[in-house]
Order: C-alpha cells, then structure tokens, then sequence
C-alpha cells in the first residue's frame, strides 16, 4: 500500500524520475507517474502544483472537480489538468487508471488547445493507443532507464492523438462539420463571414464556432485562410499571374492582405515562395 494515500490498493505502484537540465529546458518531460488501482476514500485535492497530470482510466468510475466543472470519466477516456488550477479528483467506483505528471517545451499551450477543442474529460478514437503510449513512459521510470528524447516523443504523440481529428469521422456530427467545410471549400475566393457558414449549415454563429474548434482544431476563420493560402500557393507555382491577380482570385481583399497572411504563415513572401526550387 502506498504510504499517507487512503483508498490507493496494495497492486498501486508509482515510478519518479528526475529531468535532466536539458530535459527542463527543451524537451516534454515526465517526473512521476504511475498505475493506481484505487477504491473510495481515494481523493486528492490540491491548490496549486507546478505540474500537468494526464490520466487514463481503465476501470471503475473517475470524478474531477476542475475549472468550475464537476465531470465523471470511464473507461476508456483521457483526462488532463493543468495543477495550477485548483482541482480535486476522486474514485467514485473503484477502479484502475494509468497517470504521469509531466512538464516542459509546449505542455501549456497544448494543454490550452485541448480545452478550448476538446475539454477536460475527453474521448479518443483509439484509447488503446495512449495506452501502449503511457505504458511505455511508465515502463522506463519503472527500470529506471529513461531515454528523455523517447519519453518526449511519446508525450507529443499522446497529445496528436489527443487531439488528431483523425480516425473520428464517425464521431463528425455529418452533415454539419463536412457540408461546411465544403461550403468554405466552394466559397474562399469570396468575401464569406462566419455567419453566412453557419447559416449553410443552419446552425447558429456561435453553436457552430464551438462544433467546427472541436471537430477540426481550428476555427472557421483559419480554415478558410488556410484554404485560400493553398490555392494561392498553387497559382504561385503554375501561373505568372500578378499578386493583385491571384489574391483576388484566392479572396483576399488586397494584394497587402494577401502578402501579410502568406507571410504570417509560411515566414516567408509570395514572391519569395514563388522563387523557391523543391
């Protein structure tokens, strides 16, 4: 039985690790981590920690208190937290779930882009996956043998996965998100608003913001930039046409407009682009 946590079962086990200094300052990172097979009183409630904390359950019944949100996570469901936020998080059922704390390189952004798309409890096409993935950090800390630049690769593909919209075209409300997506698809070169998108797909404005971040990790607005980019990235390519031409063409309002976002995106200039020999 592990010391000082009621409800953690004598089958728990949990594997520190310390991180190199380069592992702090370049890599993703995990310091501790573990498998607990818990029962009720099990809870841990805590303020503050500089630490994110990534969980998948297996079996039994998991509750986080989180962010103003009471939620409940089964098996088969990733949960991630950001510990500087207060939480608390409990069995209600026993239960087993996989965890680590990890930290380092882009967790918080990542962890931004997960809540804004896909929340705090979150279902995955594959869980099995993550699982193979975790197992594998886990497994290091536990031979203490930690290959960091490993572990890093494994955190960031748990986060693709996580977050790949891949594999969930049968969770894709159809035909909302893909009828809009042909719709931005059949329009960019036009001068088409959030509004006039939703309205395609009769969903309000703001009902269809958040289905489209879900779904595609990105807004409406950044996939219809990006549809708009390509297209002109192809022009640049086949054609000797103008800037003014093509960004008309692509639905930019100006030749300026058009060289911005080009360059916003792609750190370079259209023209620069255009020179480029692959």
């Amino acid at each position: 039985m592990i010391e000082n946590e009621p409800g953690v079962l004598y089958d728990s086990k949990i594997y520190p690790h310390v991180p190199s200094e380069f592992a702090r300052k370049n890599l993703f990172y995990a310091h501790v981590g573990g498998s607990y097979h818990c029962t009720p009183p099990y809870r841990v409630q805590r303020d503050y920690l500089e630490s994110y904390i990534i969980f998948l359950i297996t079996d039994g019944l998991f509750a986080v208190d989180y962010r103003d949100e009471q939620l409940e996570a089964r098996p088969g469901q990733i949960v991630l937290l950001d510990c500087k936020y207060p939480q608390a998080y409990w069995m209600v059922k026993t239960g087993r779930f996989k965890w680590f704390h990890f930290s380092g390189n882009a967790s918080q952004a990542y962890l931004d882009l997960v809540y804004s798309s896909r929340g705090i409890v979150i279902d995955v096409a594959e869980p099995e996956r993550i699982s193979q993935k975790i197992d594998a950090i886990l497994q290091m800390m536990a031979q203490d043998l930690v290959d960091e630049h490993h572990t890093s690769s494994l955190v960031h593909q748990i986060f693709a996965e996580v977050l790949s919209p891949q594999g969930e075209t049968d969770r894709i409300p159809d035909p909302v998100i893909r009828n809009a997506i042909l719709f931005i698809d059949s329009h960019f070169n036009e001068s088409i608003t959030l509004e006039q998108i939703a309205a395609s797909v009769n969903l309000s404005p703001y009902y269809f913001l958040r289905l489209f971040k879900k779904y595609m990790d990105s807004t409406p607005h950044e996939y219809l930039t990006q549809a708009r980019l390509k297209h002109a990235m192809r022009l640049l390519k086949q054609s000797r046409q103008s800037l003014d031409s093509i960004a008309d063409q692509c639905g930019f309002n100006s030749a300026t407009h058009f060289i911005r976002s080009f360059r916003q995106r792609l750190s370079m200039t259209p023209g620069q682009y255009r020179q480029l020999k692959f």
